[in-house]
């Protein structure tokens, strides 16, 4: 992965980490434990954006919370360190794990979103499709180990 995309994956995570205890956990934590200012943005959210889901909260989408929150958020910290700090130990397995169980969970989100004609909203969630797909294939294809690009050397530095 060069450091463009590592760069791209830091920012993902970054975000999506506040994105998931500020927002999408509502759909699951009682009202009381939800900090107003919280409460606020959820709302200003679905108004902006028209969020049916977020309004709704059908059980198949807290489902799906319950995992994020239980399962995601901690590789979002692990996954992040990991980037953070170029370290190959475990980052294949852990991010191919991650973003497969991402994928799947947002097909049947795009698919409703779709299928309900909200090009603003499937816009806002799709990033959560798309960057992961691109994790995935960043860390399928690389070896073991040569996960992050080294630095070439010049052809003088080679030749001392």
């Amino acid at each position: 992965m060069n450091d463009f995309m590592r760069k791209v994956y830091i920012a993902y995570f970054a975000t999506h980490v506040p994105a998931t205890i500020l927002i999408d956990s509502q759909a699951i934590v009682p009202e009381k434990y939800v900090p107003s200012f919280a409460r606020q943005l959820l709302k200003f959210h679905i108004k902006q954006n028209d969020d049916f889901l977020m309004l709704e909260q059908p059980m198949w989408l807290k489902s799906f919370i319950v995992c994020e929150v239980l399962v995601q958020l901690p590789m979002f910290y692990v996954l992040l360190r990991k980037l953070l700090r170029k370290e190959e130990t475990n980052i294949r397995w852990m991010g191919v794990g991650y973003s497969s169980h991402v994928m799947t969970t947002m097909v049947p989100i795009l698919t409703e979103i779709y299928r309900r004609g909200s090009l603003t909203l499937f816009l806002i969630y799709f990033p959560y499709f798309f960057v992961p797909l691109l994790l995935f294939y960043s860390l399928a294809t690389s070896r073991e180990g040569h996960v992050f690009e080294r630095k070439r050397r010049s052809a003088t530095a080679k030749r001392k």
